[in-house]
C-alpha cells in the first residue's frame, strides 16, 4: 500500500513520465498523423495536450 504522502509527493514524477509516454507515442505513430499536424507546433512550444484532454475529460464529465 501507498502512503498518502508519498503518493502526493510523487505526483509531478507520475506526471512528467506519462506525458513524455504520451508525447513520444503521439509523436512518432503514423496512427496520430493528423493529430501531429494539428497539434506538433504547440507540443513543442511546450503546451500539454495530455493536460488538455484531460481538462476536456473533466468538463464533460461533471456537466
Amino acid at each position: 500500500m501507498v502512503d498518502e504522502k508519498d503518493y502526493y509527493e510523487q505526483q509531478p514524477a507520475i506526471a512528467y513520465l506519462l506525458e513524455k509516454d504520451y508525447n513520444n507515442k503521439v509523436l512518432t505513430t503514423d496512427q496520430y498523423l493528423d493529430f501531429r499536424k494539428k497539434h506538433t507546433p504547440k507540443v513543442l512550444n511546450g503546451n500539454s495536450e495530455l493536460k488538455r484532454l484531460i481538462r476536456m475529460y473533466d468538463l464533460l464529465k461533471y456537466k
